[in-house]
């Protein structure tokens, strides 16, 4: 493993929402200058809404600006299970910047935070109290400025434009053995090249 990515694995059962709210309240903390935020659903218990809010809080009060990106559906009654709906209250309370990014026809899927333009938690846990104890999930923290810069081109083009069809298109050029991949501007390149991995199995795919 690259000594630049730290890994944090969640499993159904396996810890308890806190432990998860402290984890993201101690990366913030971290933060001195900004945090960019775009996160398809953050929906928070009492406990965890306040451990995460109070975090955000506390970057407000150093100087750090932070902006928030979250995913929005139309309310027509639609026959599928709906999409997940951020708690915009709870968003609204928040000393940060926020836009809504219409999750029609495409979502707004994703669920990283820049901090300082040099580390990014991504993933793919949402922000929920549900994901953080009954689903499995992996994090990754990664140290890396030219990786931070790929998610932030990533969050500009979503928070300029507020559409995700005009997004993603970030080149994905590797940097010391890691690569970030964005859809849906290179959505093809990257399901051919997980098909392309996915045929090399032999006895398993997770």
């Amino acid at each position: 493993m690259n000594e630049r990515i730290s890994i944090r694995t969640l499993t159904d059962g396996g810890q308890k929402p806190a432990e998860t709210a402290h984890a993201i309240a101690v990366f913030i903390d971290g933060a001195e200058r900004s945090l960019e935020l775009a996160q398809y659903d953050f929906n928070l218990g009492p406990e965890t809404a306040q451990i995460v809010g109070d975090a955000v809080r506390r970057a407000a009060g150093r100087g750090v600006r932070s902006r928030f990106i979250y995913n929005v559906d139309h309310p027509n009654p639609i026959p599928v299970p709906p999409p997940a709906e951020p708690d915009v209250a709870l968003i609204s309370q928040l000393p940060v910047e926020s836009k809504p990014i219409a999750g029609v026809p495409d979502l707004m899927h994703h669920k990283y935070v820049i901090r300082d333009a040099a580390t990014v938690w991504t993933g793919s846990l949402n922000w929920t109290d549900d994901a953080w104890t009954r689903q499995e999930n992996v994090v990754a923290i990664v140290e890396s400025p030219p990786i931070a810069a790929a998610f932030a081109a990533d969050f500009e083009q979503l928070w300029t434009t507020e559409d995700v069809l005009r997004s993603g298109f970030v080149d994905p050029r590797p940097e010391a053995g890691i690569r970030a991949w964005f859809t849906p501007g290179h959505g093809e390149d990257l399901s051919a090249r997980i098909a392309k991995l996915i045929r090399r199995a032999r006895k398993r795919v997770r």
